[in-house]
């Protein structure tokens, strides 16, 4: 739902400010459109099921949430922005989403922020594992311990000097919630330097922890993440 394309062309399907009465705007300057309207659900499940047809397997959802950042408080939904809305929104989206795309014959995946796994509800955005987590073929935490804060899990530091411990308490964390399901959890591992004074670099061998972590958690799988889309082969090869 952070699509500036639709909410530029369709302002009516955006979420509006109630200050400028225009699109509202995240704390980078863009638009998104509202989840609580089912057009905009139908448009992402057909596209999702052309993707299908047109050769690649599997289709993941990512932005399937409300937004986080920004100033919210300026935010128009159009609705009572409760937590029940929200998730009922979310469940829909990607129930439609799944039914689609197995329908053409295509794994679904969602792309899930790894907050729901530590605190346990939508914190704000809609996504719960406990809702999500039955629609989907396989579920993709983002799990990078750089974008966590201190306290977030039980280590005596910030969690990106804890990239197994990340990994680990997370997928335990998830299992708490949705038991049962560590085969669908195919999280997303950092392979990228946070570029803020203080936050050790992550070679091979922070990247290799995490990869580690997660296969001794029984997870049927990994992706690495870079938004350079280079990746330190070091990491690849099994200690």
């Amino acid at each position: 739902f952070k699509d500036p394309v639709v909410a530029a062309g369709r302002p009516d399907l955006s979420v509006m400010s109630d200050v400028t009465g225009e699109p509202w705007l995240d704390m980078n300057g863009t638009p998104w459109v509202n989840a609580f309207y089912p057009e905009l659900w139908e448009a992402n499940a057909d596209l999702a099921a052309e993707l299908i047809t047109m050769g690649f397997d599997e289709v993941q959802y990512d932005y399937i949430r409300f937004p986080s950042d920004g100033d919210l408080r300026t935010a128009e939904f159009g609705n009572d922005y409760t937590e029940a809305l929200r998730r009922e929104a979310i469940t829909g989206a990607v129930a439609l989403g799944a039914q689609h795309v197995h329908e053409a014959g295509g794994v679904f995946s969602v792309d899930l922020f790894p907050i729901i796994a530590l605190m346990g509800d939508d914190q704000g955005i809609g996504q719960t594992l406990q809702d999500l987590t039955p629609l989907a073929d396989y579920v993709s935490l983002m799990i990078y311990p750089s974008h966590y804060e201190r306290g977030n899990i039980p280590v005596d530091g910030h969690p990106n000097d804890y990239p197994a411990e990340t990994v680990t308490y997370t997928l335990q964390r998830s299992q708490e919630i949705v038991p049962g399901t560590i085969k669908k959890m195919r999280p997303w591992l950092q392979d990228f330097d946070y570029p803020l004074e203080g936050y050790t670099p992550y070679g091979p061998d922070r990247v290799r922890a995490q990869i580690d972590a997660a296969e001794a958690m029984g997870v049927s799988g990994w992706i690495l993440w870079t938004a350079a889309g280079q990746f330190q082969e070091e990491a690849l090869k099994p200690g």
